[in-house]
């Protein structure tokens, strides 16, 4: 049987509280609505609306633990020393389709979409002299773009990667879901019709967004993620553009040394950055942290990725937890803020922005080995190295893949990194299908087989 419920204007934040289209509830109790003109009304209630799209991503479900965390506990920087056998299955990369985790994380995406599809459909109908229209949807546009983007790279494509014509989607939802009906469970899109909406929705960002600070969506954020999207998709010299307008545009580059990107927060290197405090807090150096210092040790950093690291790689006191004021090898010194739970987690930063252009620089139309070694070694510099020259592409991207696992090490990008380049089966011998993760079975069952279970599961 199919399952709805009836979804409500909730006043105090402007914005509805959404599941996805299918994982719902039967009950449908006498509520008190409110009509959208008695809740989007000016500016302040736009604002209101905003910052609940933002907090959306605090879940621990989503960028508050889980969806970083299990990108290094699904591949091979990030160890699993607790007791959730649901993260003890990701690890083991043997997950089932009735794993907690993934339901909840699917539910906190579609939350998140649906706050920001609010947003959409609602402010270009406001007068308020004060409100920047364009503005407000371009940040919810660059939200529903990052959410899209991060279903695709975790429950679609194929086991061989992103952006081809046979991958697989998820269930595109681009307006709001007030009523029931709005709610029916729709089947899913093709890989293709979402990577559309997403590459739509962060240039209509590009164009309307200011330049500002990291703590919002910002202009160059959704040109990073723009170039990050390219990326995924094989789009070469659409992300090499991306990627080197933000490294040469507006803006302090690469921070200096390494450990200030996570011992100050919002540093001039960091492009999208959500913020927390002791107000909202997360539970993410909890996890981390060994029980004698206060914390649940259900994760670690992966001693095999430890010792990988180079000789005199300055970003393995960081990796290791070691570079952080009060160190606790074991744990990492990118979250260490244990007692008020307000570390922020970075989403988007120059460094990476190099090393996509990296990336692209070999392998867009107009190969450029010079310039894919000089934005690898600008990387590598400030982490102590010496330079590396690369003389073909495939050298480029081993060695562009190397540096991002220490670079970017619990930033969520490890796995993803593998899926793209299609390295996942030859380095952990998995079974190609277990590339993607299984769509929530809860999702499927509700939905009376509308949404499709991913191959195998």
């Amino acid at each position: 049987m199919k399952k709805y419920i009836k979804y409500t204007l909730v006043a105090s934040i402007g914005v509805l509280l959404g599941t996805s289209g299918c994982d719902i509830l039967d009950d449908q109790l006498p509520q008190a609505e409110l009509s959208p003109e008695q809740v989007w009304v000016d500016n302040s209630s736009v604002q209101a609306a905003l910052t609940g799209a933002y907090s959306s991503l605090q879940s621990a479900n989503y960028y508050g633990l889980r969806h970083w965390a299990f990108a290094g506990m699904a591949a091979d920087e990030t160890s699993w020393t607790g007791t959730f056998p649901s993260f003890g299955q990701i690890a083991a990369r043997q997950v089932l389709a009735d794993n907690v985790e993934w339901n909840n994380l699917w539910n906190s995406v579609y939350a998140g979409i649906n706050r920001a599809n609010n947003i959409i459909a609602n402010v270009p109908n406001i007068n308020d002299p004060a409100l920047n229209k364009e503005a407000a949807v371009g940040a919810a546009r660059f939200l529903r773009a990052l959410h899209y983007m991060n279903l695709i790279s975790w429950f679609g494509g194929t086991p061989t990667g992103y952006g081809t014509a046979q991958g697989l989607g998820v269930p595109l939802f681009d307006t709001p879901t007030l009523t029931p009906a709005d709610a029916e469970p729709k089947p899913r899109s093709t890989e293709a019709e979402i990577w559309a909406l997403i590459n739509s929705d962060l240039d209509f960002a590009i164009q309307n967004l200011p330049v500002g600070a990291a703590a919002r969506a910002n202009r160059n954020a959704a040109i990073a993620l723009k170039a990050r999207a390219a990326l995924y998709q094989g789009q070469w010299d659409e992300a090499y553009t991306r990627a080197t307008s933000v490294i040469n545009g507006t803006g302090t580059d690469l921070v200096s040394p390494f450990f200030n990107l996570f011992a100050t927060k919002n540093t001039p290197e960091s492009l999208f950055e959500l913020q927390f405090d002791p107000v909202n807090s997360n539970s993410i150096a909890f996890f981390f942290f060994p029980t004698a210092r206060g914390g649940r040790n259900e994760l670690a950093p992966n001693t095999a990725f430890l010792n990988a690291h180079e000789a005199g790689d300055l970003r393995l006191p960081v990796n290791n937890g070691t570079a952080a004021a009060n160190p606790a090898a074991g744990t990492t010194a990118k979250y260490t803020r244990i007692t008020g739970g307000d570390d922020n987690v970075i989403i988007l930063r120059r460094g990476e922005m190099y090393l996509i252009a990296a990336e692209a620089a070999a392998k867009k139309a107009a190969s450029d080995l010079a310039a894919a070694n000089a934005l690898l070694n600008a990387v590598r510099n400030r982490a102590g190295l010496a330079p590396v020259t690369a003389t073909s592409v495939a050298e480029v991207e081993d060695l562009v893949i190397r540096e991002r696992r220490f670079e970017l090490a619990f930033e969520g990008h490890r796995w993803f990194d593998l899926r793209r380049t299609n390295r996942l089966v030859s380095t952990f011998n998995i079974e190609p299908y277990r590339a993607l993760m299984p769509i929530p079975q809860r999702e499927v069952l509700t939905s009376d087989g509308v949404v499709t279970q991913n191959p195998n599961y």
